[in-house]
This record gives structure tokens, C-alpha cells and sequence, in this order.
């Protein structure tokens, strides 16, 4: 549940809180008791003696940020919500992901795909495959995913089956074989690398003859202070996390 507490026209503070029967939580506002929580509802106001706390659904973005449990280094929202967009995910289509980690990219791909499409997840490590699994029961997308634990370099994929991949893995040049058959021609596999070594890496081994790589980007998000009157940026700012590929899966069909 996300308590918004406001207090005056300037300080405004989120909680993210999982509602305990007798719990008081303290806010800016002042503390707070569960079954007023509960009274109250989704989108509900109450007024307290220091402000006022607003009762809001968590968004997914939330959910991921204040309940996953995290057992990785996840992909942020502002590059995960791109991600999807450049891999032109919409509901039904069948895609495959390597590097599930603790489930965050995954939650964003299914949210666009399901429920009448497919998230095909690979995971080396199988505590992080339990925690991702666990991740996504919270978010209710479990339905239309299938984890796997095991190696996409080692995967037979049906070929010409997938819409769209995704890699998040040290050396993703090393998927590239395995891939190729199972996308369809001109697919987009988008791969998230943390350093410029890997990217000079990964694009060394695209050759224009079955990929080619689309788009090389990163993304920064800088927050605002929305007081009235005194509009400024705010001090937090979530910089560089890692740089987005956009490769698309080139030449004739087969087994290549």
C-alpha cells in the first residue's frame, strides 16, 4: 500500500507499507493507525493533525521498487519501460528473455504481453529464478511466463517462434547463435550492458549478415520539485544504469 503524506505546499513524503491488524505508522503528518488505513480505501484522504495521507494503489513501478525482494542487480524502470517500447511488445507475442535475475525486466515485458502471450525466461542461478518467481506471483503475471533454469546458449528454441528477445547477461555475443533460428526475421533483440567494453564486444560481433544493430542509447531521469511558484529540479537524480542495444535478427530463415 502507498501512504502519500502532505505537509504544506512543499514536503510531501511516500510510504510503502504492507497493512498489519494494531500497526501505527509514523508519517509527516503524524502517526497513523491500520484500520484507519483500511477505512479509507484506495484514494481515500485522511486528514491528520500535521497534514494530510492519501491512500494509493501501488503502481507496478512501486510494486517493483518497495515489495520485490531483490537478489540482483535489477533494470530500472526508466530503462526497462523503453526497452519495451523498442521491442514493439504488444499483447500475444511470444518472446524470450536471458538473464530473468530477480524478475524486474520480466514483470515489464509480461505487463505488454500477457495474457495471451508468452515470456520465455532463462536463469543460470536458481535462487534467482525463486526470487524472480516469487516477484511475479506479488505482481499476478505469473500466468503467461515460463522460467526456466537453465542456459540460453545451450537452448533448442522451436525456430522462427519468437517475436522479440531480450538479453541481460555478461556476454551476450555468446547468445547470438542460439537466437537467430528462434526469432523471426527482422525480430528486435534489445540487450542492457553495464560497461563500454561490452558494448565494443557485442557490436564487434554483429557483421550486417544475421544482425545488425538498430539503435546504442542510455537513459538519465531527472526529478522535479513541483512547488508552486518555485518550480525547481530536486536533488535526486537516477543517472546512468547500464546502455541499451537494439539489435534486429537479419537474412534468410532456417537454421542459419
Amino acid at each position: 500500500m502507498h501512504l502519500l503524506a502532505v505537509q504544506g505546499p512543499e514536503k510531501r513524503r511516500s510510504y510503502y507499507v504492507r497493512l498489519q491488524e494494531n500497526a501505527v505508522y509514523s508519517t509527516i503528518a503524524g502517526p497513523l493507525r491500520a484500520e484507519r488505513i483500511a477505512e479509507a480505501g484506495y484514494g481515500g484522504r485522511i486528514k491528520l493533525p500535521a497534514g494530510v495521507v492519501y491512500v494509493l494503489k501501488p503502481t507496478l513501478s512501486e510494486l517493483m521498487e518497495h515489495f520485490y525482494t531483490r537478489e540482483t542487480q535489477v533494470i530500472y524502470p526508466k530503462d526497462s519501460g523503453l526497452i519495451a517500447l523498442l521491442a514493439g511488445l504488444k499483447p500475444g507475442m511470444r518472446v524470450v528473455e536471458a538473464g530473468v535475475g530477480s524478475g524486474f525486466l520480466t514483470t515489464v515485458i509480461a505487463s505488454h504481453v500477457c495474457p495471451t502471450g508468452l515470456v520465455l525466461g532463462f536463469e543460470v542461478r536458481r535462487r534467482n529464478l525463486e526470487a524472480a518467481r516469487r516477484n511475479l506471483e506479488l505482481a499476478g503475471l505469473d500466468g503467461c511466463i515460463e522460467l526456466v533454469h537453465d542456459d540460453v546458449r545451450r537452448a533448442r528454441l522451436e525456430p522462427g517462434s519468437l517475436d522479440a528477445g531480450f538479453l541481460d547477461m555478461p556476454d551476450p555475443w555468446e547468445a547470438l547463435d542460439a537466437l537467430w533460428p528462434a526469432l523471426k526475421p527482422g525480430a528486435p533483440l534489445v540487450v542492457f550492458l553495464p560497461t563500454f567494453n561490452q558494448v565494443e564486444k557485442l557490436a564487434a560481433r554483429v557483421d550486417g549478415e544475421r544482425w545488425v544493430v538498430q539503435a546504442a542509447l542510455e537513459t538519465m531521469m531527472r526529478y522535479l520539485e513541483p512547488v508552486p511558484g518555485a518550480v525547481r529540479p530536486s536533488t535526486r537524480t537516477i543517472g546512468f544504469t547500464g546502455f541499451i542495444l537494439v539489435l534486429r535478427r537479419v537474412g534468410s530463415g532456417g537454421s542459419g
